[in-house]
């Protein structure tokens, strides 16, 4: 009755999706006649579920240990807080995301609604800044832009979820 119970069944799951989508991937790169142009779909699919079962079952497993209940415990005592900290600064991000575009539409990474938004992230994760900085500074008022969203961002914001995530300990 143990070899059947819901977390093995979570773990073969897992494994067996994995173990497709690196099957289709492996004949797919011997066999010329077994490339179809969807193929990708597959792959994504399957390696997707596989990754996301597994990672159930890891928070299955370390959620057994009393150190990672701290943990777990801590994040969902403060992911309410969280969650409306985030819904009330989005405004403010999606500003920066327009406006960016508004103002920069003809450089490459502000050159859609989309690609501004990736770039707004990857700014904010640390990445790409100085690209950024590089690629608006034939533009005016470009750099009080970047600051002002690196320090709203990268100083007040994280720093905000921060404590938001010390006061759910």
């Amino acid at each position: 009755m143990q070899i059947f119970s819901f977390w093995n069944i979570v773990l073969i799951l897992s494994n067996l999706f994995n173990i497709l989508g690196n099957l289709i991937i492996f004949i797919n790169s011997l066999s010329l006649t077994f490339k179809v142009d969807q193929i990708e779909f597959f792959i994504t699919v399957f390696l997707g579920f596989g990754c996301f079962f597994s990672w159930i079952n890891i928070l299955y497993i370390l959620g057994q240990y009393e150190n990672f209940s701290l943990v777990n415990k801590t994040l969902a005592n403060s992911a309410p807080s969280i969650f409306w900290f985030a819904v009330g600064t989005s405004p403010i991000f999606l500003a920066y995301v327009f406006s960016g575009f508004c103002m920069y539409h003809e450089t490459s990474r502000f050159k859609d609604l989309q690609t501004s938004y990736v770039t707004m992230l990857a700014v904010f994760a640390g990445d790409e800044i100085d690209k950024t900085f590089e690629d608006t500074a034939d533009h005016p008022l470009s750099n009080l832009y970047i600051y002002s969203y690196t320090f709203t961002f990268l100083l007040v914001i994280a720093n905000v979820f921060v404590f938001l995530i010390e006061s759910g300990y």
